[in-house]
This record gives C-alpha cells, structure tokens and sequence, in this order.
C-alpha cells in the first residue's frame, strides 16, 4: 500500500512464477471485501502454474544433438544404473514416470486441490480470476518451445488471452 499497485510489477520464474500468479489470484479474488488492486504489471518466466496429475504425463526429455545441430525431444527413463540424465541433456522430467514429476506436488497438495484449486494451479484459474489477479494488457509470458512443461505453458498464455490481461507471449 506504500507504493500503490500502479507502481509495482510482480515477476516470478519457474514455480516462482506460478507462486507469483497464484499469489496475485489470492490478493484480488479470495480476500473478501479488502481485496487488493492489481498490480502494473507481471511477468511470469517459463511458469510452472500446472501441479496437476494430468500435466505430468506429457513431460519429456530435451537432448542437445551437436550432429543434428539443435535440440530434438526425446524420452529418457532412469535405470539403476544411469538414474540421472547424461550430461547434453536439458530441461529433464521423465516422461511416463509421473510419480518422479509428481512428488514436489504430492508435498504440496492433495490431488484433488492441484486439479481443481487455482491457488495451487494457476493453470486452472477462471477467466474472472485471471481478469482480477491482472490489468488489461499487462501480462508477459516468456517460455521456449523445447521446455518439458511447454504445453502448460502455453495453455496458461491462452488462458490469459482470452481473459484480456496477456500482453505477450
């Protein structure tokens, strides 16, 4: 209140930028009669804002291939052997292994609340919500296509299009 919303912008990065919008969803939808104006502007870096089940189930492996020139999605499973990915590999969740993906959620919330809760997953915030948490045309979304939860990603930029708020993407 010192600044005024009009002075301040919110940036998160990675869970910090679902923390960030999820933070935002909570100081202007669930406060009740006090809820607080939106803020100049956000930035949400590369977003994790999906902890559902669901979301996990579409994570792969990015590996960098000097001979093809660029990066090529592809599946690594751990073995007892080889648990953790060759160096040359990047952005790395196990695809078909959503329990490995889960289990920073299964610590953060039931199942039923990272399915349905916006204030766990912001992925599944109504378009009242997002419209709320974010002044028209203020919202920046910066992901790369090769990013194992680019899908969310890019859903969440749909999401605050169609509320009005998204700015760039």
């Amino acid at each position: 209140r010192l600044y005024g919303a009009k002075n301040v912008v919110v940036m998160g990065d990675s869970s910090g930028g679902g923390m960030a919008l999820a933070t935002l969803i909570l100081g202007t939808s669930y406060l009740g009669e006090g809820n607080l104006p939106p803020p100049a502007g956000v930035g949400l870096s590369s977003p994790w804002a999906a902890l559902s089940d669901a979301a996990g189930k579409t994570a792969s492996a990015v590996k960098f291939d000097p001979v093809a020139g660029g990066y090529s999605p592809q599946n690594f499973v751990p073995t007892e052997e080889e648990p953790v990915a060759p160096l040359g590999w990047g952005d790395y969740l196990p695809s078909g292994l959503p329990a490995a993906f889960n289990l920073p959620g299964y610590a953060y919330a039931t199942s039923a609340r990272r399915d349905a809760d916006s204030l766990v997953s912001p992925n599944v915030a109504t378009e009242e919500e997002l419209r709320a948490a974010a002044r028209p045309d203020s919202v920046w979304v910066a992901h790369g296509g090769q990013e194992v939860f680019s899908d969310t990603m890019s859903e969440l930029a749909c999401a605050l299009d169609k509320a009005g708020t998204l700015h760039e993407s």
